[in-house]
């Protein structure tokens, strides 16, 4: 969380700075690319999120804010130039090596890229169309900023050869990661967690035997009318017969923990359905925003207090 922060607040202020340069020719410029099918393979989880969709949905926007005020965000826009509330795509890619972090929206990203570039202790950096990019070190970690579109920005914290793999991925020249589960998803959902490998559990507790042969987890959030949040788990293995008694029994378990009460799983247990077709397991229920906002909040307000108050970068 620090990282993703620090890196987001990075790019921010270098956002600050796009309005007062000239743009590339748009005919230098490739379009903005479906980057959920370019990244590199061997992601070990991905984040795909939109976040301007969220802010408009009166349940997503209080179920943010409660994490992170709006004063707060409107702080970091003042300070940083960057609004979280206006970015059309925010991914995630967390790798062995590294993080890839990649923002849409309503900026040029081969400013912002030399807007980072006087942010870092420059280690290389080149403007040619149609991919600006500039590396150096920020805050002790290596950054590599790379506009991959007009409006889309790439930052892959992590060492040059991650930076490698998503310059190859990007030019058809090796594998992409495999991105047919998020396609799949119905209905376009507003945020998606992937976790495309299996978990590493112990194997004699019992979740960890009921979650041995999972393959890979996808979690949804769709906000649902002025309150709640619909939240769906799907995952995707081999189970043996009876496992959907078993997940049932888990969830209903789960419901009654201080960390399910916290987040209202108690009360959500009406709403609560579950599907087991083949190879995927689906739990799906209505959670208030509020109470899974304090949830979260208990479970990680701390490390989102002190990502928040890392210090902005040093004058340009």
């Amino acid at each position: 969380m620090q990282r993703i922060v620090a890196v987001l607040i990075g790019v921010g202020a270098a956002l600050a700075g796009c309005g007062g340069a000239a743009p590339l020719p748009s005919a230098q410029l490739p379009s903005d690319p479906d980057v959920v099918a370019l990244l590199p393979s061997g992601a070990t989880s991905l984040v795909v999120a939109a976040p301007r969709r969220l802010f408009r949905e009166p349940a997503a926007r209080l179920l943010i804010t409660r994490l992170v005020p709006d004063a707060r965000l409107e702080l970091l826009r003042m300070q940083h130039g960057i609004d979280a509330r206006e970015l059309d795509q925010l991914i995630v890619a967390s790798y062995e090596s590294g993080d890839i972090f990649v923002l849409r929206g309503p900026f040029l990203a081969h400013v912002a890229v030399a807007e980072m570039a006087h942010r870092m202790i420059p280690l290389e950096s080149h403007a040619e169309a149609p991919r600006a990019r500039a590396a150096g070190i920020f805050r002790g970690t290596r950054v590599d900023a790379i506009a991959i579109g007009p409006h889309t920005l790439a930052v892959v914290a992590g060492p040059p050869a991650l930076s490698g793999r998503l310059l190859a991925s990007l030019e058809g020249e090796s594998l992409p990661f495999d991105a047919t589960e998020v396609r799949s998803l119905p209905d376009d959902p507003p945020f998606v967690w992937l976790r495309p490998v299996p978990f590493e559990l112990p194997p004699d507790a019992p979740v960890g035997i009921l979650l041995a042969r999972v393959r890979s987890t996808c979690v949804t959030a769709v906000p649902s009318g002025t309150g709640s949040i619909g939240v769906s788990v799907r995952f995707t293995g081999e189970f043996p017969p009876g496992a959907d008694g078993n997940f049932r029994r888990l969830a209903s378990s789960l419901a009654q923990t201080d960390l399910g009460r916290a987040v209202g799983m108690a009360d959500a247990m009406s709403s609560f359905t579950l599907e087991a077709v083949g190879p995927q397991v689906r739990l799906a229920a209505l959670l208030s925003a509020e109470g899974l906002a304090r949830g979260l909040w208990l479970a990680m307000g701390a490390e989102i207090e002190d990502a928040l108050s890392d210090p902005p970068p040093g004058p340009r």
